[in-house]
């Protein structure tokens, strides 16, 4: 007590008494600062929802986190004879035509070869693309909108766009595949050799497929090339909004550029050239000229 206050009750005879008891400020604010409140939680909330939406960096606003940038310098630049490997699922994969071989090429084309036992990492759709295969040797299984069936050397099988389709080495022995993709999109060569990449360095499980953090990451990346079919596709877009923020936030990145570069470099099997029409040939051996 102060000496003020000292003197002012030795003064009066008692302690001063306020005219109004005080009031409780964190139970009944004022309206102003209840106003605040409420504004500063719905702000906080907003924020919150944009965060695990993707749509805020940085602390700013944005319309969504944009696809990793891909100039001539940056991006993949394939080219006929190199090769992806995928070690763990046994896969490789030959580029014979890409963007850098003549002008403007119409398609993609690319040898896969798939040792027994081997095969892709899961049954998925193309959204923008058309898939072509053509058996040049060995079995191909194959699942096409849940139909399977097993291919043969001269036989060959077309995933229309956002047809849902699977594929393995259905034979005791290696399969030689002449694989087309319509548009050519250098992105889905990104794909591979992202997946790939990841596979080879231990970051998938046994089948080839990265955690879900990671996942979250490479699915929205690479969703104009690839979807896959399980989970459904809507809970796939909730999962990426959640988990993608945390997986930026763990250090997990879509694309690693050093990754992208091609394993090795080949001469293509001339067989598998001439059936795609890159070698002249005597015959209607080409893959367009198969029926």
């Amino acid at each position: 007590m102060s000496l003020r206050q000292r003197g002012l009750l030795a003064y009066s005879g008692g302690p001063i008494r306020s005219p109004l008891p005080p009031a409780d400020t964190r139970a009944n604010p004022p309206p102003c600062v209840a106003r605040e409140r409420r504004f500063a939680w719905k702000a906080g909330v907003s924020a919150i929802v944009e965060i695990l939406l993707g749509r805020r960096r940085n602390g700013h606003s944005v319309q969504g986190f944009p696809k990793t940038p891909t100039t001539r310098e940056t991006r993949l630049l394939a080219r006929c004879g190199d090769f992806y490997d995928n070690r763990l699922t046994g896969e490789r994969a030959v580029v014979l035509r890409a963007d850098e071989d003549g002008d403007q090429p119409r398609s993609l084309l690319g040898n896969l070869i798939v040792s027994p036992g081997g095969a892709v990492v899961g049954e998925h759709v193309h959204p923008g693309l058309e898939e072509r295969f053509v058996v040049v040797s060995g079995q191909l299984g194959m699942r096409l909108n849940g139909n399977e069936r097993t291919l043969v050397a001269g036989e060959q099988a077309t995933a229309l766009r956002g047809e849902a389709h699977d594929w393995w080495n259905a034979g005791e022995e290696e399969a030689s595949v002449l694989v087309e993709i319509s548009p050519l999109n250098t992105r889905f060569v990104e794909m591979i050799a992202t997946m790939f990449g990841l596979a080879n360095a231990g970051e998938t499980n046994a089948k080839g497929m990265p955690n879900p953090l990671r996942l979250a990451l490479i699915g929205k990346e690479f969703e104009d090339v690839i979807q896959f079919t399980k989970p459904p596709r809507p809970i796939q877009q909730v999962m990426f909004a959640l988990l993608g923020p945390i997986a930026r936030l763990r250090g997990y990145r879509a694309i690693h550029p050093e990754r992208l570069k091609p394993h090795g470099h080949l001469s293509p099997d001339p067989a598998v050239m001439t059936l795609a029409g890159l070698l002249p040939s005597a015959g209607p051996t080409s893959a367009s000229e198969l029926s």
